[in-house]
Parts: C-alpha cells; structure tokens; sequence
C-alpha cells in the first residue's frame, strides 16, 4: 500500500510529535515530506535515490526544526557480496541479546537503554 501523504500519517501516529529519525531514499520532492514527518531536533540520513538524485525543500522547516541531513554512503554491489560470502564461508553469527516481535518495541528500545550485550532485535513475528 502506497500513502501519498505519508508526512500526515507519520503525524497522526506520533500524536504531532514526528519521527527522530527518517531514512529518505526517494529523493526528489520526497524530502519535503521527510521534513514535515520529522520531529524537533530530528535527523532525516539520505541512503539512496529512487526517484530522482535532486533533493528539493525548503529550507526553513529544516533550520526551525533544528534538524539535520546527512548523506550516508554504502558500498558497492561487490563488496556487499564479499562480505557476505565471508560471513556465509566463515559461519559469522551476529550475538543477539534478545528478540522482540514488533508489537514489543517499547520495551526493546528499553532494553537498549539498558546495555545490552549485542544485538536487540525486533522483527515482524
């Protein structure tokens, strides 16, 4: 399912307080609404474009917002499958703390406050 006013939909489910954190890989007109999803203090990380490679907003509801925009780079295809292949060759296992299905997300953010060792993750159950 498509939200076309996706900015509105994050604002209700947040009671108007917005997202701190917003991963934008559409680009374009896109990061508009990244803006007015955010919450105060927020920070919008450029991962990718889909869309189009020009970022287009205005620039004030980014300073009132005191937000910040970071282009975050990954590396190429090549090295993505190297990696894997090694951890695949290697029997690399990430050490997990803890599992919480996703509708337990509060207390996973809690755990993390509390030092876990490893990995807390939430996943669709």
């Amino acid at each position: 399912m498509q939200t076309p006013d996706w900015a509105r939909a994050v604002a209700d489910l947040t009671e108007d307080e917005g997202a701190d954190h917003i991963l934008e890989m559409i680009g374009g007109d896109n990061l508009r609404q990244s803006v007015q999803a955010l919450a105060g203090g927020g920070h919008i990380l450029q991962i990718g474009f889909m869309e189009d490679t020009e970022l287009r907003m205005p620039a004030i509801p980014l300073q009132l917002r005191r937000a910040t925009l970071r282009g975050v780079s990954v590396g190429h295809r090549r090295s993505f499958e190297g990696m894997n292949l090694a951890i695949d060759s290697f029997g690399i296992k990430p050490v997990i703390d803890r599992v919480f299905s996703f509708s337990e997300a509060p207390a996973a953010f809690k755990r993390l406050q509390e030092g876990p060792f490893g990995k807390v993750v939430i996943g669709v159950a």
